[in-house]
This record gives C-alpha cells, structure tokens and sequence, in this order.
C-alpha cells in the first residue's frame, strides 16, 4: 500500500502523505497528460448467465514512466508493442465498429475503367472436354458494349451496362470490383457482345 501512494505522489507531484490531494486539486488540467505504468494480472471470470469466460486485468499499483526497470515509450517501442499485442487488446475490449455504409444505386453513367486486367491461368495439362464457362473484365464488356452500340446515348447504354450487370449478380452494380471474371463473361453474353 505504501508503495502506491508514493507512487501516486510521483505521478502526481504530489505529498505521499495527502491522501486526499486530488479533491484539492482546483484546476483538473494539472491531471491531464500524466502518463505512467500500471502492473497487474490477467485472470478469466465467468459471468452469470455467460457462455464461456472473459478475460479481466486486476491492477497491482501504478508507477511512474520508467519505475518498472522500462525505459520511457518511445514511439517505435509503442509500435512493436500493438504489433504484438493489439489483437490481444482488441479481443479483450472489444473494436469499435465501423458504420454501415450503405450503397445506393449508380447514377446512369460511364463505370470505372479497370487500370489493371486479371491474370487467368491455370495449371498445364490435359484438356478437359466440359464446356468452359465464359470469362471477361470489366474493361472488355464496357468496350465492347460501346462499340457494338455507337451512336447510342451514354446514358442509355449505361443503364443497359448495370441492369445486365443486375440481372447476373443482384446488386452488382453497386460493388462491380466484386464480379469475378466469369460473372463479367454472363454479362457480356446477357448484353450479347
């Protein structure tokens, strides 16, 4: 106990012998920013009605940057510590969750060219004789829809372009990153190019 409330007086820069120091504090930003270690346990605890246990820490004492035999944290040693244990943290507090982004349908417009075309491949050997099912990009539909349809208004042509893309996979439209190469073939043989 003793070696806690000297601990706090550190910390604090306060006298060990005012346990009552923080209610004499008028100004709380003199507490602000005070940074220390703490030690503790970690222990499991099964609460009532729980499927399985949850991990707690119990704190021992705390003590001032550096009263642990540690050096102070640097910002490389905070890096290596979250490479180290920030998946722990995270499982034992929980993430914040991220809002749900909700997707609305494209406007009738050209898509995104793809800068870079997939490598499809695979391993050599025998031939099969099923029938191969038909691949394509991204970038090759929308080419080869606009070229099979000049003339046509673009914004016309566009609304072909997602309803085809609709009709292979729902809601396609609105993530078409996510179509894989044999969905882009259905879709160039729905708009038959």
């Amino acid at each position: 106990m003793k070696k806690s409330i000297q601990a706090i007086g550190l910390i604090f820069g306060a006298e060990p012998s005012n346990l009552f120091f923080i209610d004499d504090i008028e100004d709380e930003t003199q507490l602000i920013g005070r940074e220390f270690e703490i030690a503790g346990t970690i222990g499991e605890f099964t609460p009532e009605g729980a499927e399985g246990p949850i991990q707690t820490f119990e704190m021992s004492w705390p003590t001032p940057i550096g009263g642990m035999g540690a050096s102070p944290i640097t910002a490389e040693t905070r890096k290596e510590m979250l490479t180290k244990f920030g998946s722990k943290f995270k499982a034992l507090f929980g993430t914040v969750q991220k809002p749900a982004v909700v997707a609305s349908k494209p406007t009738a417009s050209a898509p995104a060219k793809p800068t870079v075309k997939p490598v499809v491949g695979g391993p050599p050997g025998r031939k099969s004789t099923a029938a191969v099912a038909r691949t394509s990009t991204q970038e090759e539909v929308w080419e080869a829809l606009t070229k099979a349809n000049e003339g046509v208004d673009e914004g016309e042509l566009a609304q072909k372009y997602y309803d085809a893309i609709d009709s292979v996979v729902p809601e396609g439209s609105t993530a078409p990153e996510k179509l894989t190469p044999t969905n882009w073939g259905a879709v160039a043989t729905a708009l038959e190019v």
